[in-house]
């Protein structure tokens, strides 16, 4: 992303800006997977240990131990996560002028969804289309649950988090030994899950960053996206000339391209 300032028409201070934003949503990012890691480096230590350990159905007295440093590193990661959301709302100022004064990506991104329709200039038009296609709905469903986490563990809405569910034990399970980790529903852990909210929000970050990029783009470049595999270090937004583009799309009917 910060290659991609090279080719727009940003002014030296302009561009000076933008890098320094991408770099703080950057360092968030940084945070927020420091908080997976230590959480998912916790975890295996304490299947470890419960594998070392009695089944908790044998014990004649069982002791549950609940984890306070996973619980802890559960919390911190959802606050980075949105704390990284609202950093990078601010980044589309250098690209698109001071109207766009956002502070918080609030309403679950309905004030994104609502500055795209009033704060920008009809010349960011395709711009703003582009944002509200690509990133906010795409991304809108499993953003709102991540979000809805987030608060239901910070503030305890809605009854808020159990505790007691952040734990690791060996019991019995259908006749065998099983390892319980701490589970988001029947279907997933809790790890797994936090691993796939952050690689979502590495790639909101990417189409969000590249789509406010497209309002200053030269003339005759655009940017093209192509998916890449979760966890790669590829990104999937390449440049292209409009002829080059133009070739692309002739030669592969256009699908799996995307261009504003």
């Amino acid at each position: 992303m910060m290659r991609l300032v090279e080719l727009t028409d940003l002014k030296p201070d302009e561009k000076e800006n933008f890098i320094n934003m991408v770099l703080l949503v950057g360092k968030k990012l940084v945070a927020t997977w420091k908080h997976y890691n230590i959480y998912s480096t916790l975890e295996d230590r304490l299947i470890e240990q419960a594998k070392a350990g009695e089944v908790i159905d044998n014990q004649s007295i069982r002791r549950i131990s609940y984890s306070q440093d996973l619980y802890l590193e559960m919390d911190e990661f959802l606050v980075q996560f949105k704390s990284t959301l609202d950093y990078l709302v601010k980044l589309p100022v250098p690209l698109v002028g001071k109207r766009w004064n956002l502070t918080t990506f609030g309403e679950r991104g309905g004030t994104v969804r609502k500055a795209l329709r009033r704060n920008l200039p009809k010349e960011y038009a395709r711009t703003a289309k582009m944002v509200e296609e690509q990133v906010l709905d795409l991304h809108k469903p499993w953003l709102e649950m991540a979000i809805e986490a987030r608060d239901r563990l910070n503030h305890f809405l809605e009854g808020g988090a159990d505790f007691q569910a952040v734990v690791v034990l060996k019991m019995m399970k259908d006749g065998k030994e099983f390892i319980h980790v701490p589970v988001w529903d029947e279907q997933n852990s809790l790890r797994h899950v936090m691993e796939i909210v952050f690689h979502n929000l590495l790639k909101l970050v990417e189409d969000f960053t590249a789509g406010f990029l497209t309002a200053r783009l030269k003339d005759e470049i655009t940017l093209v996206h192509k998916p890449v595999d979760i966890g790669s270090i590829e990104s999937p937004w390449r440049t292209m000339t409009l002829d080059e583009f133009r070739i692309l799309k002739d030669r592969d009917g256009g699908i799996e391209y995307e261009s504003p």
